[in-house]
């Protein structure tokens, strides 16, 4: 038995102290420098752009359709009643995580008919708690400031983005977004400060340089003159006084560059892209189309993060009702409509023979409903509706130089291969060599037997327990079958094949 020292199934690099007993201080850079809490970020919700982004991305994550896989469909059922009921309410706290870095949500359950179930999700502030490298969970409160850990299995949901032994705390997006706000914000006051100056009237006076009856010079006098003119839209001046208005000449073009910056700046940290609402002067579908191929990267790397806690609150409903077996796998998926190119692979593949689409893909795939859709017993020709027309040839039994049919072993599957249709495009005519030559290939096809008898194969497969046991089981009745029929049957067509290309060349 292969041994080790025991230091090699242990962590040393660890600070126990500030692991387990203090509180780590937040190594965001961007936080350090100002100063400043992670709560504190949220003021930046409050900024249009960054909310508009936030929710662009947030309700892409929510309307991206999911399922349940495995499990046994009783249970199933039930745990997708009542993941349903939260499921909106548990994205939107764990998509916070990309917001803040990490969130908490706690799980209130009930017992309802002796199952437990589901009563609230709640999300709470997660300056409350405190996320640690190992995984566990500190809640810190003003009667324990040295904190308790919490059970994250089955009370607690919590998400973290990108976390890492040196910030366990997570990676925020509005943290890179503080100097962008900071910057706006301001921008916005420097420039409504600017539209005040531009609003108000602008009076240039000139006045005789005499000093006034009181001894005071005359401008003096002008300048709350032209004062009291401004507020009250009137002017009265003596002799030898002037009076004109000045107009400050100012576009906004300075402002519009500064701002289209920083929404640039946002929408790429938030979306990725910056063609969310507006192609641009210069803008074409391919770059739209590319921006949006960023924008669901985006939401892929979401789906990825809070599928893991979604699974969590699965496995822990699963676990906590006694349910047997493995608990389904939640899934995120957003294949879901008529995507051509999914049509178009599907449509090839079909027409190959090698899929048949079920009722089942269809609407799961497709997105379709019960009853929206029939499918027929025998799907008509094709190529009869084909602009092609009829160039077509049907392979029977009328050229069969390797022998009769052996009655006693029908084909594989049951089904008569020799009057299959086969769709030849226009541009693509067999000679008359050539027919026989598929009518051969044919007749073998026919004319074959299963090397394992179809009773056989159903009783491995009802009999296994797993799909290596199944392989092992297949792999034991091929042994035991007599497989030179098929070889002699082979060696026939390839013989006759072989003639055939000799008399026509």
């Amino acid at each position: 038995m292969a041994t080790a020292p025991k230091a090699l199934y242990n962590e040393q690099a660890i600070d126990y102290l500030l692991n387990n007993l203090l509180q780590m201080a937040d190594t965001d850079e961007t936080l350090k420098k100002l100063g400043i809490h992670r709560k504190e970020l949220r003021t930046l919700e409050s900024d249009d752009e960054i909310y508009a982004a936030i929710e662009t991305r947030r309700e892409a994550l929510i309307a991206t359709p999911w399922r349940l896989e495995s499990g046994l469909a009783s249970q199933n059922t039930f745990l997708w009643t009542e993941i349903e009921r939260v499921i909106a309410t548990v994205l939107r706290g764990a998509f916070n995580a990309v917001l803040y870095g990490y969130s908490v949500q706690e799980i209130i359950y009930k017992n309802t008919a002796g199952k437990i179930t589901l009563a609230e999700i709640s999300e709470k502030p997660f300056e409350w708690f405190e996320p640690k490298s190992n995984g566990d969970l500190i809640y810190r409160s003003m009667l324990d400031p040295m904190g308790t850990a919490v059970d994250t299995n089955y009370k607690f949901l919590l998400t973290v983005r990108n976390q890492t032994y040196r910030q366990p705390y997570g990676e925020a997006v509005l943290s890179r977004l503080y100097w962008a706000w900071l910057f706006r914000v301001n921008g916005w006051k420097f420039w409504a400060k600017n539209l005040e100056r531009a609003g108000i009237p602008f009076l240039k006076g000139t006045a005789p340089d005499m000093p006034m009856a009181d001894g005071t010079p005359s401008v003096d006098h002008l300048s709350v003159v032209l004062n009291a003119a401004v507020q009250n839209a009137t002017l009265a001046l003596p002799a030898g006084w002037e009076a004109e208005f000045m107009s400050v000449q100012q576009n906004g073009a300075t402002f519009e560059q500064f701002e289209n910056a920083i929404l640039k700046r946002i929408q790429k940290v938030i979306l990725g892209q910056t063609l969310t609402s507006d192609v641009g002067k210069a803008g074409s579908f391919a770059a739209a189309k590319v921006h949006q191929a960023v924008l669901d990267d985006r939401r892929k790397a979401d789906m990825r993060l809070v599928t893991k806690t979604v699974q969590t609150l699965v496995t822990a409903l699963h676990t906590l009702n006694g349910f047997t077996g493995e608990p389904p796998t939640f899934v995120m998926e957003d294949d879901t409509g008529l995507e051509t190119e999914r049509a178009d692979r599907d449509s090839k593949l079909v027409q190959a023979g090698v899929l048949k689409l079920t009722p089942d893909y269809l609407l799961r795939v497709y997105d379709y409903e019960e009853g929206d859709f029939e499918i027929p017993a025998e799907l008509p020709n094709q190529t009869k509706n084909s602009p092609m027309g009829e160039n077509k040839f049907v392979a029977n039994d009328a050229f069969s130089p390797i022998g009769e049919k052996n009655e006693n072993h029908p084909p594989m599957g049951g089904e008569e291969l020799s009057n299959l249709n086969f769709s030849v495009p226009i541009g693509t005519r067999f000679t008359q060599a050539q027919q026989e030559i598929e009518k051969l290939a044919n007749n073998a096809l026919a004319n074959s037997s299963s090397p394992i008898p179809e009773g056989a194969i159903f009783n491995a497969i009802k009999t296994a327990k797993s799909p290596e046991d199944l392989a092992d089981k297949l792999a034991v009745l091929f042994a035991e079958t007599d497989t030179e029929p098929f070889r002699q049957l082979l060696e026939r067509a390839m013989f006759a094949a072989d003639v055939l290309g000799y008399v026509n060349a």
